[in-house]
């Protein structure tokens, strides 16, 4: 029996993804920034470990890793491959790009290296997530299938998350397919699981007021990450680890319980099912952005994008550019379906009618 869809969560991952893209509109290390980046990549992780199931984790090895490398790395590979074709053609002769002068065969490396420091992702570098958190729920599947005891997966998981607190602070080697990043993530990922029976229960019962509750977390939140020293999951860097754990899991209440209230509808949800598209081609939607700017308008986009204003436009834009995107690939994959099933019911009918004749 198919479980039914918690659509509130299409519309937090809409919320994750909008949050997402308007940090990289903005530069590091501003207020904006530090406060998104505080927990948006660990909200992700959340709705990830929300979305296991005990079913999932109770699969063979290959069955599991098998479905993840469908949902996760081949998209990696292919929407990968294809930015940086566009890079090494066009971009890096364009705006900043021109000057960093990364080497050509140093990010086709870095696609396989799987990590987005150091100009590796140039092209790309917003798809470090998915082999970061194919990674984490590999690590998530071997530590529940390895150890029953409730109570010894908390205490493994948060030795996890200490070891690569640690790893980060004074280990520099990065390890490929973001594995020291999954260290950190797992915890954010049995974070998601536990908290789904616990929300459940409270969408039932309603003890509390769920405004209220998501702005006292929303409010604990943002002191938290105040009080830290600055999040970046790509990076490796993590700050203060308590204050860390704070503003990440405070924010993450606080944005799950609001979009259940107030932020669930259509255009959410819409934006959390494309989600992994508008990851995959959000940077890339920037480069276009700047060309008509600078070659349809005549412009300086350098110039606009430093602007609050020119900033806000790169994000309405390119939400608008890859919404359209979406909407003309779901509608063409529908009618691929379609003309699928029409075919094999024209093949079934065939057949019977050959077998009757004879």
């Amino acid at each position: 029996m198919e479980k039914q869809r918690e659509k509130w969560l299409d519309s937090l991952k809409g919320l994750g993804i909008i949050l997402v893209v308007l940090s990289h509109c903005f530069p590091p290390q501003e207020e904006l920034t530090n406060y998104l980046y505080s927990f948006h990549i660990p909200l992700f992780f959340f709705i990830s470990g929300y979305l296991v199931s005990n079913q999932s984790i109770s699969q063979k090895f290959s069955v599991y890793f098998n479905k993840r490398c469908k949902r996760l790395i081949m998209p990696y590979f292919g929407y990968g491959l294809f930015t940086y074709l566009v890079w090494l053609v066009i971009g890096r002769n364009f705006g900043v790009n021109k000057e960093l002068a990364v080497a050509p065969l140093k990010p086709l490396l870095g696609l396989f290296y799987g990590n987005g420091f150091d100009n590796y992702l140039v092209f790309n570098i917003a798809i470090w997530f998915l082999p970061a958190l194919f990674s984490a729920l590999i690590l998530y599947y071997w530590v529940r299938r390895t150890f029953q005891n409730r109570f010894i997966i908390f205490g493994v998981i948060i030795l996890s998350l200490l070891v690569g607190y640690l790893d980060s602070k004074y280990l520099k080697f990065r390890l490929p397919w973001g594995i020291n990043i999954s260290l950190i993530a797992i915890f954010f990922l049995h974070l998601g699981y536990l908290s789904k029976a616990l929300f459940i229960k409270y969408w039932q019962e309603k003890t509390l007021s769920s405004i209220e509750l998501g702005l006292f977390f929303l409010v604990l939140g943002y002191f938290g990450q105040d009080m830290n020293s600055g999040v970046s999951f790509n990076s490796h860097s993590y700050g203060n680890i308590f204050y860390f754990i704070l503003a990440a899991s405070s924010s993450i209440f606080a944005y799950a319980i609001l979009t259940k209230q107030i932020l669930d509808n259509r255009v959410m949800q819409f934006l959390g099912k494309n989600s992994l598209k508008i990851l995959a081609l959000h940077i890339l939607s920037f480069s276009f952005i700047s060309a008509f700017i600078k070659f349809g308008l005549g412009g300086d986009f350098l110039t606009f994008k430093a602007s609050t204003i020119g900033r806000f436009t790169y994000f309405v834009a390119s939400i608008a550019l890859l919404s359209l995107y979406s909407i003309i690939i779901n509608q063409l994959s529908m009618k691929n379906r379609l003309f699928s099933r029409l075919s094999v019911i024209i093949k079934s009918s065939k057949n019977d009618k050959t077998s009757s004749e004879k």
